[in-house]
């Protein structure tokens, strides 16, 4: 399928979804706004289908992918078509609200035919995410197909979200394979601003700090002070009235405090320089680089990386462009 591209009503989803992200979307019943309502439906619900989606962090994912889009909706509307559109699919295990809506975009306003698989209860957000979007988008329906059961035939796959087992791990490498790695680290001078260190500590804790874009481990000078970044930590610490996460949270301080591991506590969040808690939930591991070494890539620099939803777009599209190339 060669279609002509040229996608209308980007910046008009965009703004329905800024709404959406404000919770300033009608609730009673309006025959213009039902795909809208629909999908705040869903977000109201999302928590009761998985408890790491609460409504407040649902609403900030769809605040960035608002967003993105308006910030590459010229980009979208005029992307180049393929030869033909590829069928391209999707395994979605989710790890926080719409996780790999940025890349199934991507990668369906490129022309992709995105085959998306995942669980039932995580389904109904996205689906009726993609469904406001076949109603808004001129161009855009038919782009996005949830499978029921075993995948149609398929050009390559993209995992998103919590990592498959060895069994499913054995089968998916039989095919041109896709993974997103996680855990990143935010290497600091010591002369960040506040405006800085609040995106900093945004990075970290957001989603409860279960996405691949959450800063995991932090890299400070020799005699840094962790005050400000302890003071922005603070702003999140009701994420330990949340029993998911306060079981995570208990778990690894009795563990540190058995094994006698140093740590600083924020009362919701974890600090220890213990290599073997990284990347473990509710635990931030950090270490200290000689004053001689001079970073590179400040994370000053791409500060607020949570809140970029088309961060790993590009490199789907990188993917498909080695393995496709013919058909491109």
């Amino acid at each position: 399928m060669n279609q002509k591209q040229g996608f209308s009503g980007v910046e008009e989803l965009a703004a329905g979804l800024l709404l959406l992200a404000e919770n300033r979307v009608q609730q009673s019943y309006n025959e213009d706004d039902a795909d809208l309502i629909a999908l705040n439906r869903q977000i109201i619900a999302a928590r009761h289908y998985n408890a790491w989606f609460t409504e407040g962090y649902v609403r900030y994912s769809i605040r960035w992918l608002s967003a993105g889009l308006t910030e590459n909706s010229k980009r979208f509307s005029g992307m180049e078509p393929l030869k033909e559109s590829l069928p391209l699919a999707f395994w979605m295990r989710p790890l926080y609200p719409l996780e790999g809506a940025g890349e199934v975009l991507y990668a369906a306003f490129r022309g992709y035919r995105c085959l998306i698989k995942i669980a039932e209860n995580d389904k109904r957000l996205l689906e009726a995410f993609f469904d406001l979007l076949d109603a808004r988008i001129s161009g855009f329906a038919g782009r996005v197909e949830f499978i029921e059961n075993q995948f149609p035939p398929f050009s390559g796959m993209v995992l998103i979200g919590e990592k498959p087992g060895k069994t499913a791990n054995s089968y998916l490498t039989r095919y041109p394979l896709l993974e997103f790695s996680g855990n990143d680290v935010a290497v600091l001078r010591g002369d960040e601003s506040a405006e800085q260190i609040r995106l900093l500590a945004e990075d970290i804790c957001i989603w409860f700090g279960r996405s691949r874009f959450n800063i995991k481990k932090l890299r400070v000078p020799a005699g840094y002070d962790f005050g400000p970044l302890f003071s922005a930590l603070a702003e999140y610490g009701r994420q330990a009235e949340y029993a998911n996460y306060f079981n995570h949270y208990e778990y690894q301080k009795s563990s540190m405090i058995l094994g006698k591991v140093a740590f600083h506590d924020t009362g919701s969040l974890l600090l220890t320089e213990d290599t073997a808690y990284s990347g473990k939930i509710a635990v931030l591991q950090y270490g200290y680089y000689d004053s001689d070494f001079v970073p590179v890539g400040f994370y000053h620099e791409t500060a607020g990386r949570c809140r970029n939803f088309f961060r790993s777009g590009e490199k789907v599209d990188e993917f498909c462009r080695a393995f496709f190339s013919d058909s491109l």
